[in-house]
């Protein structure tokens, strides 16, 4: 799906709490039209998405990161605990909000190692982690390269992929034509031109 299309598919998904994974190539703007959607459900609707890397993905309140590259599995269930008569359990993990609203975004998905997608799945169909219940008023997207741009991406297990929306980003020239026309407007840059 073109940027465009999907700017305007995504606020609508997000309130049915279905989880989301965004694939394309680098710099397709995946995080950025995901900010933007949860900016225009749970904030104040001003984030814009940049074709070009990066732009509005500072965190909100109602805008949470985990970087799927850069956890364990064991991040995911929270720190083991001995109880008494040598039973061991799980604490509780705190890489996921419990309260408020808001969406949960798992950047790099398919590049996590298979142990850690595995984990995420729980993440993405149960809305849990270990003993740890994702906030009701939460939404998941998780973003990521497709295997085939050869950017580091893995192929998704199976288990993850029979359990969420897959959206297909696509560059398209005329979409980022409109947001450069924007932004140089915004900012007062020139376009260099022919």
């Amino acid at each position: 799906m073109r940027q465009s299309e999907i700017a305007q598919v995504l606020p609508a998904l997000i309130p049915t709490r279905t989880p989301i994974v965004l694939t394309g190539p680098p710099g397709a703007a995946k995080t950025s039209l995901g900010r933007q959607a949860a900016d225009k459900v749970f904030g104040d609707g001003t984030a814009t998405y940049s074709t070009v890397g990066g732009g509005a993905l500072d965190e909100a309140p109602w805008w949470v990161v985990i970087n799927s590259t850069e956890i364990d599995p064991v991040d995911t269930r929270g720190l083991p605990e001995r109880l008494k008569g040598g039973i061991t359990t799980w604490g509780l993990t705190d890489i996921i909000p419990t309260k408020g609203r808001g969406v949960l975004c798992i950047e790099e998905l398919p590049q996590a190692a298979p142990m850690v997608q595995h984990a995420l799945r729980k993440l993405l169909l149960d809305r849990r982690l270990g003993k740890t219940k994702l906030g009701d008023g939460w939404s998941v997207i998780a973003t990521g390269n497709r295997a085939e741009d050869r950017a580091g991406a893995n192929r998704l297990l199976t288990t993850v992929t029979s359990s969420v929306v897959f959206l297909d980003v696509d560059i398209d020239k005329d979409d980022w034509l409109v947001w450069a026309i924007s932004e140089e407007k915004t900012h007062a840059f020139a376009l260099i031109g022919p």
